[in-house]
């Protein structure tokens, strides 16, 4: 579908049997699978691109163990079929083997006619069953979230994250992200100043957003940029 960045996981269940001729219903295991391929890292602003690699992926799969506070985790170079050669890699915790990740083998990413594509495979049951903390997590909202764009003109010398800061307290409880989109110096700009968009994106889990509580924000967010750096809206 034209789409050259992509990141894709599935958690489900495969089916094991040992047995040549079946008898009985196979094993169930819970697994966990993912592939990423295309740019990782894209600040068109700061000409700044890094493609998806081995490293990223590997990043990947430690944050789930960060996050899941599982200690004794190593990753052994290891050959598997259809797999990179010098890109792949065997994961064991606690000496047991728990699943792989890597580069899909440059052969079979050209039969399928793929970019540099890499995967990871994790036996998700085995690695829950070491959890010892409960684990929580945060519904995803039912109500949309709502994208503002600002920018702002100030001194050249501002940092954007002092910027940041302030947006984060200025707006409210229901400002989710701010990122920066865009900085400009040249042309049409006064000397000594520079522009810095910054996109927000509100959301309330419990209730959609009114324009009322948005304009709120943003005359918020507004007035104390202005103050604190004696910025300037740009239209």
């Amino acid at each position: 579908r034209t789409q050259q960045n992509v990141t894709l996981y599935e958690l489900g269940a495969i089916y094991i049997s040992r047995e040549e001729n079946i008898t009985k219903q196979p094993d169930e295991q819970l697994r966990l699978a993912g592939a990423i391929t295309g740019l990782w890292v894209s600040h068109p602003w700061q000409k700044e691109e890094k493609p998806v690699d081995f490293y990223v992926l590997k990043g990947i799969v430690e944050g789930l163990f960060e996050q899941l506070k599982l200690n004794g985790v190593e990753y052994v170079a290891t050959p598997l079929e259809n797999m990179h050669p010098g890109r792949t890699a065997t994961i064991h915790i606690n000496g047991e083997h728990v699943g792989f990740l890597g580069q899909i083998h440059p052969a079979l990413q050209k039969k399928l006619d793929l970019t540099d594509t890499y995967v990871f495979d994790l036996d998700l049951e085995y690695i829950l069953s070491l959890v010892t903390e409960e684990i929580g997590f945060t519904p995803i909202p039912k109500y949309p979230s709502i994208t503002q764009d600002l920018a702002f003109v100030v001194a050249e010398e501002t940092p954007a994250s002092h910027i940041i800061n302030v947006i984060q307290q200025a707006a409210g409880k229901h400002l989710k992200e701010v990122n920066v989109f865009d900085i400009y110096q040249g042309e049409h700009m006064e000397p000594g100043k520079k522009s810095i968009a910054f996109s927000l994106r509100f959301q309330n889990p419990d209730a959609t957003l009114t324009d009322e509580e948005i304009n709120k924000a943003r005359e918020n967010i507004v007035n104390e940029v202005e103050e604190q750096f004696q910025a300037e809206l740009r239209g």
